[in-house]
């Protein structure tokens, strides 16, 4: 049986699909099986991949009603867990594409340090442009909290890395959500002491103008949620600088709304009230924490204490003020 299980959810696609489909058996790495699943496409993408495997014995082709993303993930581990033993996972979109490489070197990174997760770096694409990149094998391991901070514009994509498959025996995407990844991966990434990283870009990230989360619509709410299920989550564990991260996530989210509509979102009003009284809670902890700047400490109390809204500009002034004297050993 083969060691990977390769989860393709498939939509509307059939001008990419080709593409994707050619590089995953393309790959350098062979020991595999592709599991296709058609999320009810009013394209040809259902007949695309009927004659993919008839080509090749590896493709399992899955046909279902439209449910979305996280309903055809779900099914692919479903399938996964009931029709193979194999003893991996990993996620590719269907408007994606993939390095030749991407599965030889994620698979040996992560055999070749027992961690349960290895994770690649992503190049975003316009249209079918070829990037020039440079591939090296080399890899760096580092704790959840650690790739978490560091490389959160990738960390929190299904795709882009290698799962031990037994870490979704229990775990499954939430339907009916957009930014479905935002609420499971941290929990996968987290339940491992250990996750390695390669520094290359093996996966391909196709940017379109109407993807799923390309064009505002009162859905992409559902971000807010994640974000703060991810901070009571880090919170509750003591990963402080994963929280304050989350923090920001939600700022920035709500922002962008209000941006966008001129209102801030009903949810955000809940969602930042429960915030608060966490905040509230875990200040002693931010104000006697060296490692964090003032002007990240800052930041929690700005949300925690909306009165300091009105004095914003001046209070980061002066904490980039103590933090310039502070950095010439002055204080």
């Amino acid at each position: 049986m083969p060691k990977i299980s390769i989860i393709v959810p498939i939509y509307n696609v059939e001008k990419y699909i080709n593409q994707c489909i050619n590089s995953i058996l393309e790959q350098t790495f062979t020991d595999f099986e592709l599991i296709l699943i058609d999320d009810g496409s009013p394209d040809k993408c259902g007949k695309i991949c009927e004659e993919y495997a008839k080509k090749d014995s590896r493709i399992h082709v899955i046909h279902q009603n439209n449910h979305g993303l996280s309903a055809a993930r779900n099914v692919g581990i479903d399938w996964a867990f009931a029709n193979s033993n194999s003893e991996w996972i990993t996620f590719i979109d269907s408007d994606d594409w993939v390095h030749p490489d991407y599965l030889r070197l994620l698979y040996n990174a992560s055999t070749s340090t027992y961690a349960k997760n290895s994770v690649c770096r992503s190049f975003a694409v316009r249209d079918n442009a070829i990037p020039d990149i440079i591939i090296k094998a080399s890899s760096i391991d580092m704790d959840p909290e650690q790739f978490w901070c560091q490389n959160r514009v990738f960390s929190s994509s299904a795709w882009g890395k290698l799962y031990i498959k037994d870490l979704f025996k229990n775990t499954r995407y939430p339907v009916g959500r957009i930014h479905e990844d935002e609420f499971i991966t941290y929990k996968i990434l987290f339940s491992s002491p250990c996750i390695t990283l390669l520094d290359s870009p093996l996966y391909f990230y196709r940017i379109r103008a109407n993807s799923i989360t390309s064009k505002f619509n009162y859905q992409r709410l559902d971000v807010l949620d994640a974000f703060k299920e991810q901070y009571d989550y880090f919170s509750s564990l003591g990963f402080y600088k994963a929280a304050r991260i989350s923090v920001q996530l939600i700022l920035d989210a709500t922002c962008n709304y209000i941006k966008e509509t001129g209102q801030k979102p009903k949810e955000f009003a809940q969602i930042n009230n429960n915030l608060r009284k966490s905040l509230r809670n875990d200040l002693a902890f931010y104000k006697n924490n060296t490692d964090i700047p003032y002007s990240k400490k800052l930041s929690y109390y700005r949300v925690a204490y909306p009165f300091i809204e009105p004095i914003w500009d001046i209070l980061k002034f002066a904490c980039r003020l103590i933090n310039k004297i502070k950095s010439k050993g002055v204080i």
